[in-house]
């Protein structure tokens, strides 16, 4: 595994702050693939999630 780095839950782009309850620890591939993102896919149900 690489090294983690903190990320924005809800990213400051889009209003997040950095409280510590919008932070966790992501990987810089995870964290830089999900850029701005504030909805994904459930892979179980392929439903829009946010």
């Amino acid at each position: 595994m690489g090294i983690l780095e903190i990320d924005h839950i809800i990213p400051k782009a889009v209003g997040g702050t950095d409280d510590e309850e919008n932070l966790w620890l992501a990987s810089r591939l995870c964290n830089t693939f999900k850029g701005i993102q504030t909805h994904g896919q459930d892979p179980v149900t392929n439903r829009n999630t946010s």
